[in-house]
């Protein structure tokens, strides 16, 4: 995967993790996948996305 900067100036990877680790929710004890294909990373974990 290129390293190109966004606006931000952080790395796609970067912000993928991030995002991961700050959705994640930690008062459940699942498990963490991460799989690596040719054209996508895929990590998938026990986050959700908040109710609006």
């Amino acid at each position: 995967m290129p390293s190109s900067k966004t606006n931000s100036g952080l790395t796609p990877s970067f912000r993928v993790v991030a995002n991961f680790l700050l959705h994640r929710d930690y008062f459940t004890s699942a498990s963490i996948r991460v799989m690596v294909f040719a054209d996508r990373i895929e990590i998938i974990g026990s986050g959700h996305l908040p109710d609006v």
